[in-house]
């Protein structure tokens, strides 16, 4: 692994989004990706801690302590459809695509950009 600072690097964090790939990816490959996986992720995972803090949060921010599942991923799609920037969305989704990413579901991040 190459050093700096006397430091091995472990990963190199970017930005996908007008970074690494055009804009486009981003709306035409990630969020559908995404969009349709993610009321499956959110049943099968509700019990993960991390997802069960992002559930939690999500009924914070609907003011829905009582939510169940299927209400959580109703306003999960309402939240994309409407763009909005939700902190629960984002963790909800990043967690899938980071899985994505991992297991090469989705495997077109670089390209030789000119």
């Amino acid at each position: 692994m190459p050093l700096i600072g006397g430091s091995m690097i472990r990963a190199i964090v970017t930005d996908i989004e007008g970074t690494t790939r055009d804009i486009r990816f981003v709306h035409q490959v990630l969020f559908p990706y995404a969009r349709e996986r993610l009321a499956a992720f959110v049943r099968a995972q509700a019990a993960d801690a991390e997802v069960a803090e992002a559930l939690t949060a999500l009924r914070a921010e609907i003011a829905q302590s009582d939510a169940d599942h299927e209400q959580l991923i109703a306003a999960l799609y309402r939240f994309m459809d409407e763009d909005r920037k939700s902190t629960a969305l984002k963790a909800l989704t990043g967690d899938d695509l980071a899985r994505g990413l991992t297991t090469t579901v989705i495997f077109v991040v670089f390209s030789t950009r000119k």
